[in-house]
């Protein structure tokens, strides 16, 4: 099976999971499209946040013959998510998964990630 096969059957299975009645998927689906189409930041992460997430969402899905994670403003999709749909507890749990990354980085390679060379990146986020 293919990365990309992989991530829609798993994107598709999760959909339920939301637990999200249609009307709210549908405003949640509404919601970000427009905010990642017009490319308005929430603020909700720092430059460096945001650098390190579209870092990570590249090396999950890399450009290849067809268009990779920086390609779909995955890094955005995510922020807005994570600013505007995710609770407090689930906000702060992704902040800190984004030190925990930080901290294995500079355990790796002594270096933040987003400064280390991309194979030590791939160790990192292999780690996880």
């Amino acid at each position: 099976m293919q990365r990309r096969d992989m991530l829609r059957l798993l994107g598709a299975a999760a959909v339920p999971a939301l637990a999200l009645a249609p009307g709210r998927l549908h405003a949640l689906g509404t919601t970000v499209a427009r905010r990642v189409a017009r490319a308005l930041p929430t603020g909700f992460f720092t430059e460096s946040e945001f650098r390190t997430v579209d870092q990570i969402a590249e090396h999950i899905l890399p450009r290849t013959d067809t268009p990779g994670a920086r390609d779909a403003d995955v890094a955005r999709f995510i922020e807005v998510i994570v600013a505007e749909w995710d609770t407090d507890a689930d906000r702060a749990a992704f902040t800190r998964g984004l030190a925990d990354v930080e901290a294995r980085s500079r355990s790796v390679g002594g270096r933040p990630f987003l400064d280390l060379a991309a194979g030590q990146q791939h160790q990192v986020l292999s780690a996880l």
